[in-house]
């Protein structure tokens, strides 16, 4: 762990220096006291690759312990040139691990020289050999005509992080930068995460397709996780929809939003959609870009809070039992509002040595700490940042 007393000149620094077979977009995984097969007991470092591979590491000398190959990743061009992850995509959300099943769940996007196909596989923690069969991802619904959309792995990007939660593993999908808006939903399938059996799934927009040409509200979040909370109930951010105009739905379309639903997905729990979501869309400054941050109950009027704000800068403290909706001409029915900086990123929660909650943001502006006040009301009290302190703290 990391500490005010161990990140120092003389006992904090570069330890290894390993070279992998592609570029690293998933963040790393540790596993400390890892059996692994015929090498005894380790520190482990898992790290996944745009090349398809997962190596455990040896967290202290940084030798390879297992490597393993999904085969072989998507060119870029394939994906129409999104220049976003290049030259070829692989394995981009950050994978899961469960300790208790020995088990990492990964996604891999597979080429096979003509079409790709996004693969989930479970792999033992010990050996990288696969526990069972992988499911190849296959995904359709119902759109508000009637009609059926079905989910096309060429136009989609498999960004954010796995979730693990009610015996189940969370597969979230995105658009391939925008580039085929007429195709791309943000997408979310669960699947058995002892079967690998596709239990259920949703997506963001179900507007017809004679109603829009442009649909996406995509689930990336930087590659943030969707978060669970003590119920089940899963939570995530969504992009942008169409610039050229309004396509938000309360039955239909949820653009920059933050979302609340049942854990087999079925059931709409809540919603926040900012009320400038269009102008948003217009500069593609949309809510996607962060993670939403489920804090653990606290005291006070108001115990269920979350956090999430994206590229415009704003921080959004939520009541997760009324997430907000949506307010034509606003103003925001939220908790709180505070400055964070544009975020690509997402918030962090803990309790300081003095017994305090606190939330961390990131952003253009650095890395920020907020106090959380629970009393009389709740709110984030600014504390401290790494860079300049917010521009305006804002409680509705």
């Amino acid at each position: 762990m990391l500490t005010t007393s161990n990140v120092n000149g003389q006992s904090f620094g570069l330890l290894q220096t390993v070279t992998l077979d592609g570029r690293v977009d998933a963040e790393p995984l540790v596993a400390l006291q890892q059996a692994i097969d015929g090498q005894g007991v380790h520190d482990v470092v898992y790290v996944a690759t745009e090349n398809n591979s997962v190596y455990a590491l040896d967290a202290g000398d940084g030798s390879t312990l297992w490597q393993r190959n999904f085969g072989t990743p998507v060119p870029y061009q394939y994906k129409n040139f999104d220049d976003n992850v290049y030259p070829v995509m692989g394995i981009l959300g950050t994978p899961v691990i469960d300790r208790t099943a020995g088990a990492m769940y990964v996604v891999a996007d597979v080429y096979n020289g003509s079409v790709d196909a996004f693969q989930l596989h479970a792999i033992s923690l010990s050996s990288g050999k696969d526990l069972g069969k992988a499911a190849t991802i296959r995904f359709s619904a119902k759109l508000l005509d009637g009609t059926t959309w079905t989910f096309d792995p060429k136009y989609h990007l498999q960004r954010a992080g796995l979730l693990e939660a009610n015996g189940g593993i969370y597969v979230s999908f995105g658009s391939n930068g925008d580039i085929n808006p007429d195709i791309s939903r943000g997408t979310i399938v669960r699947y058995d995460a002892a079967t690998l059996k596709r239990l259920s799934g949703g997506i963001t927009d179900r507007l017809g397709e004679n109603a829009s040409n442009y649909y996406l509200s995509s689930i990336w979040q930087s590659g943030y996780a969707p978060a669970a909370d003590q119920a089940g109930d899963i939570y995530f951010s969504t992009g942008n929809s169409d610039p050229s105009r309004p396509t938000y739905s309360g039955s239909g379309n949820r653009p920059d939003s933050m979302i609340r639903v049942s854990g087999d997905l079925k059931k709409l729990r809540g919603s926040f959609t900012t009320y400038n979501y269009f102008q948003l869309d217009q500069v593609d400054a949309d809510m996607g870009s962060g993670g939403m941050l489920v804090l653990p109950d606290q005291p006070g009027s108001i115990p269920h809070l979350a956090v999430a704000g994206g590229k415009d800068g704003r921080a959004f403290l939520l009541n997760r039992d009324h997430l907000g909706g949506y307010t034509q001409g606003g103003p925001d029915k939220v908790v709180q509002i505070v400055d964070m900086g544009s975020c690509w990123c997402g918030p962090a929660y803990f309790v300081g040595s003095d017994g305090g909650a606190r939330v961390l943001t990131g952003g253009n502006q650095g890395i920020t700490s907020w106090r959380l006040q629970t009393s009389p009301s709740a709110q984030l009290v600014f504390e401290s940042s790494t860079g300049p302190g917010p521009v305006c703290a804002k409680t509705s």
